[in-house]
């Protein structure tokens, strides 16, 4: 299995009659799904799994532009993240609402709740009725069954919350390896739990495309850098899960704010040992340019009055956030230390994780030489006691005795190379410890 969607089944009943606008025909190039429409009341709730795994509690004025998605199709219901994007759209996943093949789920219905910290207690909520995604369907795409994850949604609103904007293309400081990004939604701590009813937040730093594509991580496990980003820690502990796909992935820029630099997509599992959260890569092309052309299509497409018209979702200018220290404002005590620690322990992890990659290899090559030379030895073995003259015994004795030298050498480069193996394993177990351990240190020193 390529990776478990971060979606949730939720049971629900639903509250409110809403209309549904009606627009143009979309064009060849994009097409706008349509959505159906049907009284339901949205009062109740219960069921669910885990979400962000890790983090802490944090509220809606912090990220005002948070949004969950009710969504229905048939007998089935579940639960989507999103972000509000402009007036009318928020940006999600596209398999919060698309089939393997790529087509609209079967009855699909969707609400946007927006507006408040607890779970389906928006002050704003909505139904949806169309939505635009540039090409996500599974079936068509073996080797990256995950690519195109991505909708944009449009309600009945408009929503006055404050909106975030997608980080532009000279914005590409705030999310570059290493720099602080959070995930939000609502969760608890641990995989295969019960949801929470309130908004939660979780520190996850962007992680190189080269990390990500490891063997041990997610490489030749539909890892696309092209489409997709990182974000987390190889040691696990803290994550974003099931129930946050389509959530906001948000980088912290200079003077106050964020910017949407991911989309919450898939993973193995949640909080995983070298199993980051892996996000649509929304701030960079060809994904950029989808948002880019596909808000103005939607716009014309759907007659939105001139004052929802013309609106700027991509972002320009911005700076990453400045540390304490350039501001001249003291750092916590020890915070410098701790993130040094961390920086420390990531490098180590991150080495530790490749040294066991070689390992690996070279345990299964020896492995196989020993069996190709064990095989030898026997049939030299069985030609010598075939051998019926002086000569050929003498021959087959020479073989035979030269396949059980090889043979020994084989087992003593197969019992060194899993060694090596089991050393390089059980060091990465101790350096990814110990990064849980620095990261844990440099949040309670330095705070979120």
């Amino acid at each position: 299995m390529v990776g478990v969607f971060r979606s949730v089944w939720v049971v629900a009943c639903l509250c409110a009659a809403f209309l549904v606008p009606s627009g143009a025909a979309a064009s060849s190039d994009l097409k706008l799904h349509r959505i159906g429409a049907q009284d339901r009341d949205l009062s109740s709730w219960s069921g669910g799994q885990t979400r962000i795994v890790g983090g802490n509690f944090t509220t809606n004025s912090k990220y005002p532009w948070q949004a969950s998605l009710a969504i229905f199709s048939g007998a089935e219901e579940f639960l989507c993240g999103a972000s509000l994007i402009h007036p009318l759209i928020v940006v999600t996943a596209a398999h919060c609402l698309l089939e393997d093949d790529g087509e609209p789920m079967p009855g699909l219905e969707v609400f946007v709740l927006l507006g408040d910290t607890g779970l389906f207690e928006g002050n704003e909520v909505y139904e949806a009725f169309a939505f635009l995604d540039p090409g996500y369907s599974p079936d068509a795409n073996p080797a990256a069954p995950n690519a195109n994850d991505l909708a944009l949604l449009v309600f009945e609103g408009p929503s006055l919350l404050p909106r975030i904007q997608i980080a532009g293309p000279d914005e590409r400081a705030l999310w570059t390896a290493g720099r602080e990004a959070f995930v939000t939604g609502w969760g608890t701590t641990s995989e295969g739990g019960e949801v929470s009813e309130t908004l939660k937040e979780a520190m996850t730093p962007i992680i190189d495309d080269s990390i990500c594509a490891q063997p041990g991580v997610y490489g030749g496990s539909g890892f696309d850098p092209s489409q997709m980003v990182c974000a987390g820690y190889l040691a696990g502990g803290q994550d974003s899960c099931q129930g946050d796909s389509g959530g906001p992935l948000q980088s912290p820029i200079d003077g106050g704010g964020f910017r949407l630099t991911g989309v919450v997509s898939w993973g193995e599992g949640c909080a995983r040992p070298n199993k980051p959260g892996v996000y649509t890569r929304i701030a960079a092309d060809p994904l950029l340019t989808f948002v880019r052309e596909g808000v103005p299509f939607i716009e014309q497409e759907l007659s939105f009055p001139p004052q929802y018209s013309g609106i700027n979702v991509i972002g320009s200018g911005a700076a990453p956030k400045t540390p304490l220290a350039v501001l001249g404002v003291a750092p916590p005590p020890g915070c410098t230390a701790a993130e040094q620690a961390l920086a420390t322990a990531g490098a180590t992890a991150s080495s530790a994780l490749s040294a066991s990659e070689r390992a690996k290899k070279s345990s299964t090559v020896a492995i196989r030489s020993l069996k190709r030379s064990a095989r030898n030895a026997k049939l030299a073995r069985r030609a010598l006691e075939r051998a019926s003259t002086q000569h050929g015994k003498r021959v087959a004795a020479d073989r035979f005795a030269q396949a059980t030298r090889k043979l020994k050498s084989a087992k003593r480069r197969a019992r060194g190379a899993r060694a090596r193996a089991r050393g390089t394993s059980k060091k990465l177990s101790q350096s990814n410890a110990a990064l849980a351990a620095a990261a844990a240190h440099k949040t309670a020193t330095c705070g979120a």
